[in-house]
């Protein structure tokens, strides 16, 4: 299930911006019920710098 960005918390991109790597968001997608692809992490990595 793609990521919904209308969805998302402020504890959820707190989370995410903890994020290192692609591998590491994309473990804390899975493990919040979603599924990304290591270019959408990267984007999101992006994004979030």
């Amino acid at each position: 299930m793609p990521i919904n960005k209308n969805e998302l918390t402020k504890e959820m991109i707190a989370k995410a911006m903890q994020c290192k790597t692609a591998e590491d968001l994309m473990a804390l997608a899975k493990a919040e019920g979603a599924e990304i692809t290591k270019a959408e992490a990267e984007a999101y990595l992006e994004e979030l710098a």
